[in-house]
């Protein structure tokens, strides 16, 4: 394939333009014989496109790069600014050549960058992203990098303490004294105790622990609470009663939300787990404390216990949510870990 040289163009615009990454510039000096950075008018020959999203910005905005400075400035706007922002800070490089192990096979660097971006932009078009307090998406393999929050990182990024495993698929909890701690308080942080959602996207059953949560294990109102025993999940949105219903595995995307103040529910892979939908439960008058992830903080009062042996991918916190939005949610977050390839248990 050939391509001819436009007005002002350098060898490293046209390299861009047409490679999608400047990396590419010695695999095209080899192709065309070039010894030298002289670049004279006329048609070359490209290489294989390194990076076909930043060719296919270029000829959709209809951009020609003529100065590589100029081109850089645009290379911004490849990404939603939350993508740029949150993978910088996780320590990801936007590069074909260094590679990271998922749960199946390894990916690149660029890959990661496209699936979140990608998962970053189904969030905003679904009306997702605006309702979100935190979002962590627990990739890079490293508790530095899990405890970033996507949707704001600067604000409630988890504090890890004992037994807990990070790598490519997550965070897994030991099941002795291992849990998280995002600084997040139920129900001060949320918009109010009857409009909140707590979403984890669960890799494996788990024993009579908790996943996560807050309040009172020995009371029948909590926080927001989830705990399996053997075929049963028991659970509590800010209610005035715990819930109980059979589950037959705790795996994929587990949701806990209350939408109003009459209302709860449990849903798992988007299907409610209550036969009657939308379970009637009062909102109950709950003391204010931290949401814990793989652990109860008992009474609210930075105690941990119950320790969880769940291993997460995903963890989203934010406004309630209706059975149309939660369904959403579901598709979006799957995607996400099939593009990683850590979906579809």
């Amino acid at each position: 394939m050939q391509r001819t040289k436009q007005n002002n163009q350098s060898i490293l615009d046209f390299v861009l333009q047409h490679c999608g990454t400047i990396e590419s510039l010695f695999d095209f000096m080899e192709l065309n014989g070039m010894s030298s950075m002289d670049f004279p008018d006329g048609a070359y020959l490209i290489p294989a496109p390194a990076r076909a999203r930043v060719i296919s910005y270029y000829q959709s905005k209809g951009v020609v790069p003529a100065s590589v400075s100029a081109a850089f400035s645009l290379a911004p706007d490849l990404y939603h600014p939350a993508t740029t922002l949150y993978m910088h800070e996780i320590g990801i490089e936007d590069t074909e050549d260094v590679y990271y192990v998922s749960t199946e096979q390894e990916i690149t660097g660029h890959e990661m960058w496209l699936a979140v971006d990608s998962f970053v932009l189904a969030l905003v078009d679904a009306g997702h992203w605006e309702r979100m307090k935190a979002i962590y998406p627990f990739i890079g393999g490293s508790a530095a990098a899990h405890s970033i929050n996507l949707k704001s990182p600067a604000q409630y990024n988890t504090t890890w303490h004992g037994g807990i495993v990070h790598d490519a698929t997550g965070v897994k909890f030991g099941g002795v004294n291992g849990y998280g701690d995002p600084g997040f308080i139920n129900p001060t942080n949320f918009n109010s105790a009857s409009d909140c959602h707590v979403s984890v996207y669960s890799r494996a059953d788990f024993p009579y622990k908790y996943i996560l949560g807050n309040g009172d294990p020995g009371s029948t109102s909590g926080g927001i609470l989830a705990a399996m025993s053997s075929s049963v999940c028991y659970y509590a949105v800010n209610s005035d009663n715990y819930g109980g219903t059979p589950i037959n595995h705790a795996k994929g995307l587990l949701t806990l939300t209350r939408p109003n103040s009459a209302n709860q529910a449990f849903y798992k892979r988007a299907i409610d787990q209550n036969v009657n939908h939308m379970e009637l439960r009062a909102v109950a008058t709950v003391v204010p404390g931290k949401l814990y992830f793989g652990a109860l903080n008992q009474n609210s009062g930075d105690v941990p216990g119950y320790y969880s042996e769940a291993h997460l991918s995903c963890v989203t916190i934010g406004d309630g949510l209706s059975e149309v939005q939660n369904q959403s949610l579901y598709e979006i977050i799957e995607a996400f870990q099939v593009a990683l390839n850590r979906g579809g248990i």
